[in-house]
């Protein structure tokens, strides 16, 4: 496990994975999301609560190719493949905008899922059914209504490479990079918008044909035509704190064994309790259809993004 946690941290420019897309098209169908995660933290040296969550994950996902970017490799990527960004990623004053930018920029050229490290797994990736639909990006609700301003995680994303959803979310960062507020600038307020605009241009789906060389279709390597959408609703398969926590235990057993979400609030109980192991051995008895849970731990939070919050 140690080997495999120091293969997926991604440090400086130079440890850039040069072969990452080649390999997506060498594994992948074309249009499916690839089995592959990326996270983002400030160095290789994660806080002890979210690398046994990283951990778990691994431990219960083998088929899938973990990466964790650390700042410096996130610029160094944005530099390389979307140099015309880099003036605005650099001037961003916060650094959580350059985390949240980048995200986006992660999934529309490699694909795969991007999840917060404040998630973690109680099964394998693989039960999430993020690749059934070729095409398919999977946007998850993280409010009661999708008319919220904010009803749009940018926690947990999963895409096809080359989506037209995340090229929209990268082409505009600039209209939004003078906003004061994380949340308004590059979190779920902005991807939000981002969501209502998308559903405006190409609601009822993009299609396009794609080469052959980029995805695996077959001995005549001749094009195929995807039909890009793009999903957000709340997924039964994730329990999200704040959202999905409930008051009663008989809540969130009888939504689940329905395949239903969890729970829809109030927000004063989680059924994974702190995370800590054992909670999420309980929790994943429990919850059997459940894949995934966060704790929302806020990391990303300081005294001034909280002076600013509106």
């Amino acid at each position: 496990m140690v080997n495999r946690y120091r293969a997926a941290c991604q440090q400086e420019a130079h440890s850039l994975p040069e072969d990452m897309a080649a390999w997506v098209a060498s594994h992948e169908a074309t249009g499916s999301v690839p089995r592959l995660l990326h996270q983002t933290w400030k160095t290789c040296e994660l806080p002890e609560r979210q690398r046994g969550w990283w951990v778990r994950c691994s431990q219960l996902s083998p088929g899938w190719r973990m990466r964790l970017w650390t700042d410096a490799a996130n610029r160094a990527f944005v530099a390389r493949h979307f140099p015309e960004q880099l003036a605005m990623y650099d001037a961003y004053p916060s650094n959580i905008k350059r985390v949240d930018a980048v995200r986006y920029m992660l999934l529309y050229k490699y694909g795969g899922l991007y999840m917060d490290l404040d998630f973690t797994c109680l099964k394998d990736l693989d039960t999430v059914p993020l690749r059934t639909t070729p095409g398919r990006a999977t946007l998850v609700l993280q409010r009661k209504s999708v008319h919220d301003h904010e009803a749009v995680s940018n926690a947990f994303m999963a895409a096809p490479p080359g989506h037209p959803f995340f090229r929209l979310a990268v082409e505009q960062l600039a209209s939004s990079a003078s906003a004061k507020h994380v949340l308004d600038a590059t979190g779920p307020r902005y991807l939000t918008r981002v969501w209502r605009a998308y559903q405006h241009r190409l609601g009822a789906g993009f299609t396009a044909a794609v080469s052959g060389a980029t995805g695996r279709v077959g001995a005549d390597g001749s094009a195929r035509t995807v039909n890009y959408t793009a999903s957000m609703r709340f997924e039964p398969w994730a329990l999200l704190h704040r959202v999905h926590s409930c008051r009663r235990e008989a809540d969130w057993l009888k939504a689940t064994a329905e395949g239903k979400p969890p729970c829809t609030g109030p927000w004063n109980f989680a059924p994974c309790k702190k995370g800590r192991p054992s909670e999420l051995d309980r929790c994943a008895l429990t919850l059997p259809n459940v894949s995934v849970t966060t704790f929302w731990t806020g990391s990303w939070v300081n005294a001034s993004e909280i002076r600013s919050r509106g």
